[in-house]
């Protein structure tokens, strides 16, 4: 009987089913809040040390690298080439080297010739002053001497150049001396050269390698800088040829260049791999469009192969000027291309192996100039009957396979140079992949 509940006990009373009219109605005191609730406390009032440091740094990565970008965007606009037959374009005079200027001596000329050549020396040696010590010393005797003295040096012969070619034959009307307009800018071309060859070579002090593991910041240290000396030495003799006018735009590109690499990592936006790249490819074509080329047979500036041959342009000086015209031309593409690395050596993803980033990566960024030169091909053979197919599409058609071509070998020089050279021993450090076993990174 204990046990078996009664009847009475399973079936609930009247009055507990039916909710009272007292417990229905809310009072009047739990309805109106009291006056201290209401007033929000003094501490509530005044933000937290902790979130002003995290808006003043929101601030300082968020909206200070977007209007820093935003303001070299639109000044490097400024120097965009008028396309033939485009209506209601006007010519700039920005781009245009000192002694073709009416009156060099003006003080607007003079002002935009001084920015360039402070720009031009100040660049490589805000390169050799970021790099830090540690690794700096690690490197090779001569790479050592051509980071801190070379390339600085350069940038000052490169200035120097401009100066006989500008002020003397242009505001004098005086042709300036035979080593001003050949031998010196042979000399850059040759120092600038000599550094690239010592970093596929030489580019560390093999003696120094029993340390290396608890003396620099990680294996990416030495790759980080070599390709940056590489990088330092290809702009500065393509800054030369591209004449003092363009030096704004130049300088420019690589301040952009390296605000990006500053961002990315900041933020270390590894997740968005392919956001990158597209951005460094645009970037590649926004700056043939700054460094004052179109897509014309006619823009081609021929007079960029006399900056280093000396008139006579037969036998082997055909070749050095077509390959000075070429790289006048190509500039963004090299630079971009050979810089492209960056983007994995500064970033912080240890997940895969240093040789598996670089590839994906190379694939990403040929796969991109690939697909636009496709689109080109594309809008060529729909426009095959057009008027101006002769004028606007086959020249562009021309141009991106140009492009294609040179974004491929300088992205397989870079690769080979940084898995294959020297400098392989750091990359191998975190793992090594074979192209086929890459294969799962790369998908």
């Amino acid at each position: 009987d204990s046990m078996v509940p009664s009847r009475d006990s399973m079936v609930p009373s009247r009055d507990s089913m039916v909710p009272s009219r007292d417990s229905m109605v809310p009072s009047r005191d739990s309805m109106v809040p009291s006056r201290d609730s209401m007033a929000p406390s003094r501490d509530s009032m005044v933000p937290s040390q902790e979130s002003t440091v995290r808006l003043s740094n929101l601030l300082f990565v968020v909206l200070l690298p977007f209007l820093s970008l935003a303001t070299i965007v639109r000044v490097a606009k400024a120097f965009f080439s008028c396309r033939d037959l485009q209506v209601g374009c006007t010519d700039t005079t920005l781009t245009s080297p000192l002694s073709s200027l009416p009156d060099p001596l003006a003080p607007s000329s003079v002002l935009r010739f001084i920015l360039s050549c402070v720009l031009t020396c100040a660049l490589p040696l805000c390169l050799v002053r970021s790099i830090p010590t540690v690794p700096l010393g690690y490197l090779s005797r001569p790479l050592h001497l051509l980071v801190r003295f070379g390339l600085p040096l350069a940038g000052l012969g490169t200035c120097a150049s401009w100066v006989l070619e500008g002020l003397l034959q242009g505001g004098s009307g005086v042709a300036s001396p035979m080593w001003g307009h050949v031998l010196l800018p042979r000399g850059v071309c040759a120092l600038c050269a000599g550094t690239a060859l010592v970093c596929s070579v030489k580019p560390y002090d093999t003696s120094k390698m029993a340390t290396w593991k608890d003396a620099l910041p990680g294996p990416r240290a030495i790759p980080a800088v070599v390709l940056l000396a590489v990088v330092a030495s290809l702009w500065i003799p393509i800054t030369l040829v591209l004449n003092d006018g363009v030096a704004l735009p130049s300088a420019l590109m690589l301040i952009q260049a390296a605000l990006l690499l500053w961002v990315f990592t900041k933020w270390d936006l590894q997740g968005t791999r392919w956001a990158l790249v597209i951005i460094w490819g645009l970037m590649s074509c926004q700056y043939f469009y700054c460094l004052g080329h179109t897509p014309t047979v006619t823009s081609l500036r021929f007079e960029a192969a006399f900056t280093v041959v000396d008139g006579d342009v037969s036998g082997l000086n055909m070749l050095v000027a077509g390959f000075v015209v070429a790289l006048n031309t190509l500039a963004s593409q090299v630079l971009f291309a050979i810089g492209l690395p960056l983007l994995v050596l500064l970033g912080k993803d240890h997940t895969e192996p240093l040789s598996a980033q670089l590839l994906v990566i190379s694939l990403q960024y040929t796969a991109f100039h690939f697909l636009k030169m496709m689109v080109t091909v594309f809008a060529a053979s729909l426009h095959r009957r057009h008027l101006m197919i002769w004028g606007v599409f086959s020249p562009r058609f021309m141009y991106e396979g140009a492009f294609q071509a040179t974004t491929d070998m300088c992205v397989l020089f870079v690769y080979a140079l940084l898995t294959m050279g020297p400098v392989s021993h750091f990359i191998a450090y975190h793992g090594s992949c074979e192209p086929l076993h890459c294969l799962p990174w790369v998908l």
